[in-house]
């Protein structure tokens, strides 16, 4: 057994049995300080933190608040300034906290002003914190403290990116809280084709609003699974039928934008144009299951492999999650939960895998397409 497997198992065999203990002695501590020194090994986050929530919206809250926040921010400041286990006689802490250098006592002291509030688990503070440095939300300054005292900066720009767009828990929780997240948000599209056969793809959600502030909701898909448009539905995962005013072909891309005639209430994906090679991904979709009752919604992880160009000039990027043609229109998703791409199809050469066993690459149209298609083709239809 390799010795990652063998960690990750410790990992989870801790949590479960210190979980046990920690309702036993709810009073020790100790036990988060155990299972996060096997943490901090496998990164393993979801595991920690999957069920502490309310404990993650309250350090988000408060060591972004310098730029989500400004009335939270400045209660801070006017609070912690009176912290005396912050560098105690230090005359420099409340310029500190005013630049929003932020430390652990300092979230801990604050938290402490409240009536009825509980225990907070230092050490899964410290793992929510060591995770948004690893994400570059907050840096680390070693240089001004040590230990709780130890500052946290914030990056701004970044902060700012997320926090305008929902995101900033999805970075924190990772994919399964994504994939939660937006479940609901990715479609089936079923159609019948010209010879009368039905078929059936993916497409997800895209909301906008106007500059009259008029919400629309659009489907954003394949054009090669929308072009059957006199018989297509757009329903639901549980199977609701949303109907729609237009569908518009992409005149050179394999996409499609069909608008819906009412304004969906559901999270909307955002698209984000500056994918990486090795870049974590999943895609969502609706791939045909052997033997079962319905079309199931799947969902599979991956890294973005390559960018490459056709011969017919047409630009995409290859992944590694497995996809079927039922995931044609599906979203490509990244860490952030923003779509980075599209499915659109399989790349493969007659025979290749019987002649010598190679499978198809998995390819993408990247969502710097489909912002050119939106902004070019369909923006001006919303009236």
């Amino acid at each position: 057994m390799g010795s990652k497997t063998m960690t990750k198992r410790m990992t989870t065999y801790l949590f479960l049995n210190i979980s046990l203990m920690n309702r036993l002695f709810p009073s020790n501590n100790y036990s988060y300080a155990a299972i996060y020194l096997v943490a901090q090994d496998t990164m393993e986050w979801h595991y920690l933190i999957s069920d502490q929530e309310e404990l993650v919206d309250k350090v988000l809250a408060f060591f972004t608040s310098k730029s989500t926040n400004s009335e939270l921010f400045q209660d801070i400041v006017a609070k912690c300034k009176n912290n005396p286990l912050s560098s105690p006689g230090n005359s420099n802490h409340e310029a500190s906290l005013t630049l929003g250098y932020l430390s652990v006592n300092d979230f801990l002291f604050y938290e402490s002003s409240f009536t009825n509030q509980k225990g907070i688990p230092v050490s899964i503070v410290e793992i929510i914190l060591k995770k948004l440095c690893q994400e570059l939300i907050l840096f680390e300054q070693q240089l001004l403290g040590f230990g709780h005292n130890m500052p946290y900066s914030l990056n701004e720009e970044l902060t700012q990116f997320l926090y305008s767009r929902g995101l900033l828990k999805n970075v924190i929780f990772g994919f399964s809280y994504i994939v939660q997240n937006y479940q609901n948000s990715v479609f089936k599209i079923v159609v019948t084709t010209d010879s009368g056969d039905p078929s059936l793809g993916t497409g997800f959600l895209f909301n906008c609003q106007t500059v009259e502030g008029k919400k629309w909701s659009i489907i954003i898909t394949n054009e090669h699974v929308a072009k059957y448009h006199n018989e297509l539905a757009v329903h639901h995962k549980e199977g609701q039928i949303e109907t729609w005013k237009e569908i518009i072909l992409s005149e050179n891309s394999d996409l499609a934008a069909i608008i819906l005639n009412s304004f969906v209430n559901l999270p909307s994906f955002h698209l984000f144009s500056d994918p990486k090679i090795l870049d974590d991904i999943v895609t969502v979709g609706y791939p045909p299951i052997p033997t079962a009752n319905d079309r199931y919604q799947l969902v599979h992880k991956g890294e973005i492999n390559c960018f490459l160009t056709n011969y017919w000039n047409h630009n995409y990027f290859l992944f590694s999650a497995r996809t079927s043609p039922g995931n044609s229109g599906g979203p490509v998703i990244n860490s952030m939960g923003m779509v980075v791409g599209i499915v659109t199809q399989q790349l493969f050469e007659p025979g290749s895998f019987e002649e010598k066993g190679q499978l198809p690459y998995f390819a993408a149209v990247p969502s710097t397409k489909i912002l050119e298609f939106l902004n070019e083709q369909v923006f001006s239809k919303l009236k």
